[in-house]
């Protein structure tokens, strides 16, 4: 509590905590990436833009293995989310298509993952190309 403010009455915040998880595991369902580190605009009101460092692009590597991650070979069947942004997505069009290509192989596995892509984008690179590959894919 902050100075001058007082607790109710019979009121102790040190008392509360967290209940104890029980054993896991525990699977990951969402997964929050930024593939591109970068936006194509950086605007003087974004405060992502003024506060953050300059990241580089994400590897393939490093999205495959967050892709494992989230959705592990032989893992049972399971909703789960990709959601793409801080930064500009479209900016790293390569590896947008290389994680289609692993939902795509998650499901011709038969591991049935329902995945769920939510990507936040500024919207100035969206093209023809772009456009026909996100709807195909299915994305938000």
């Amino acid at each position: 509590m902050s100075a001058g403010v007082s607790a109710p009455a019979g009121f102790d915040p040190r008392g509360l905590r967290a209940p104890p998880l029980g054993a896991g595991p525990w699977p990951l369902q969402d997964l929050v990436l930024d593939v591109s580190g970068q936006c194509n605009l950086a605007c003087r009101y974004c405060a992502e833009s003024a506060n953050l460092p300059h990241r580089r692009p994400m590897t393939p590597a490093v999205l495959e293995a967050a892709w494992r991650l989230l959705c592990p070979p032989g893992r049972s069947r399971r909703e789960v989310a990709v959601r793409l942004g801080s930064g500009e997505p479209l900016l790293a069009m390569p590896l947008l298509r290389r994680l289609a290509a692993l939902i795509e192989e998650d499901a011709a596995a038969g591991d049935g993952h329902r995945v769920r892509v939510f990507m936040t984008t500024n919207g100035t690179l969206l093209d023809e190309k772009a456009r026909d590959f996100l709807l195909a894919a299915g994305w938000n």
